[in-house]
């Protein structure tokens, strides 16, 4: 990862435009072609420096309430436990830790 991936990613973080075409946007203000923006950013998610791209809510102006949940779960369970925390919509975040409550997430919800 070199400073140019750096300012893309400080864009897409702080200043991600909503327009039809925001790779360009972020190209147009960081002097750089829309094509290397987009493979950039690609190869980011590839190697797992991006996990996803989308909005970021403040829970409490929507009226939504939020939750940290942490579950001790045995290892053999983990794979099943995870896939169906995370099959619910409400959970942002979700964490595998070096404790006995092994498993750490956030849920939130009207």
């Amino acid at each position: 990862m070199d400073q140019v991936d750096r300012s893309i990613l400080n864009e897409i973080q702080s200043h991600f435009p909503i327009t039809s075409r925001p790779y360009q946007e972020v190209a147009t203000r960081l002097n750089l072609s829309e094509e290397e923006v987009i493979q950039r950013v690609r190869r980011l998610k590839e190697i797992g420096v991006i996990r996803r791209i989308g909005g970021n809510f403040h829970s409490y102006r929507l009226n939504f309430t939020s939750t940290l949940c942490a579950a001790k779960v045995p290892e053999e369970k983990l794979d099943q436990f995870v896939e169906v925390v995370n099959g619910y919509p409400g959970v942002t975040h979700n964490y595998l830790r070096d404790n006995p409550y092994n498993v750490w997430f956030t849920f939130i919800a009207p």
